[in-house]
């Protein structure tokens, strides 16, 4: 299934006699809604850091 189309997987698509997987480039992984696509840590990273400035923001009122 990974000749075609790469199997659907952004970056690599891998296989073996018993299942399908997709992995990601170093410094991406799995996206959590969607296993074939790759999202970058340093945006996964910059989005924590935001919820946690929001939340911390709202506590110091």
């Amino acid at each position: 299934e990974c000749d075609v189309d790469n199997g659907g997987c952004q970056h690599q698509c891998n296989e073996n006699d018993m299942d399908k997987w997709c992995s990601c480039d170093e410094g991406f992984q799995i996206a959590s809604d969607d296993w074939r696509k790759c999202v970058g840590l340093y945006n996964i990273l910059s989005v924590y850091i935001s919820e946690q400035t929001s939340k911390d923001a709202k506590h110091n009122y």
